[in-house]
C-alpha cells in the first residue's frame, strides 16, 4: 500500500494555527484599546491556570498523596511477600483509589475557593457534589476492581482503609508543626 502526505491537510492546519493566532490578537488589541487590561490578564491567566486565583492554596493534598504513596507500597508488598502477586495488584488497585478520591477532593476544593471569591455562598453546593462525587467514584471502582478484574477484595478493602490513614497522619503532622 503506497501513503502519500496530505499536503493539503498541513495547509489547512497552519491556515487554522494562523487564523488562531490573529484572532488572539484582534481581542488582545481590543481589550488593550478600550482600556480593560483586566479583562486581558483575567482571560489570559484562566488561559495559563484555570485555578490561577488559588494556586498557591494549599491543602496538604500533595502531603497526604505521598503519605498514602508509602503506605500503599508497604501494604503492596507485603501482600506481595504472604499471598503472592494477584493480591498485591489488588491491594495496589484499592490504594489507587485512595489517591483518587483525594485528587478529587483536592480538585473540587480549589474549585470551591474560586467560587467563593466570585459567587460567595455557592461553595457549599461543590462541597455536596464532592462527596456525592468521591463515594460513586469509589463505589465504582471498587464493582470494577472485584468484578471486572476479579480482583481479590480483601487486599483492596484493606489497602484503601489503610491508605485513608494518611488523613489522620497529616492531621497529626500539622499539629505538631
Amino acid at each position: 500500500m503506497d501513503f502519500k502526505i496530505d499536503h493539503i491537510g498541513i495547509s489547512d492546519y497552519n491556515k487554522r494555527l494562523c487564523d488562531q493566532q490573529q484572532k488572539t490578537s484582534i481581542i488582545q488589541n481590543f481589550v488593550m484599546s478600550d482600556g480593560i487590561e483586566t479583562v486581558w490578564t483575567h482571560f489570559k491567566n484562566v488561559m495559563d491556570n484555570e485555578t490561577y486565583l488559588v494556586k498557591d492554596m494549599d491543602i496538604g493534598a500533595t502531603n497526604i498523596i505521598r503519605i498514602q504513596a508509602i503506605i500503599i507500597t508497604m501494604v503492596a508488598w507485603a501482600y506481595y511477600a504472604l499471598q503472592g502477586k494477584f493480591a498485591a495488584q489488588a491491594a495496589l488497585f484499592g490504594g489507587c483509589v485512595a489517591i483518587f478520591n483525594v485528587w478529587i477532593t483536592n480538585r473540587r476544593m480549589r474549585k470551591a475557593a474560586y467560587i467563593a471569591e466570585v459567587a460567595p455562598g455557592k461553595e457549599i453546593g461543590v462541597f455536596y457534589t464532592t462527596a456525592i462525587y468521591r463515594f460513586l467514584y469509589t463505589l465504582a471502582f471498587f464493582i470494577i476492581g472485584m468484578k471486572a478484574l476479579a480482583l481479590e477484595p480483601l487486599p483492596l478493602i484493606i489497602s484503601f482503609a489503610l491508605a485513608q490513614v494518611a488523613y489522620f497522619i497529616h492531621g497529626q503532622m500539622k499539629k505538631s508543626s
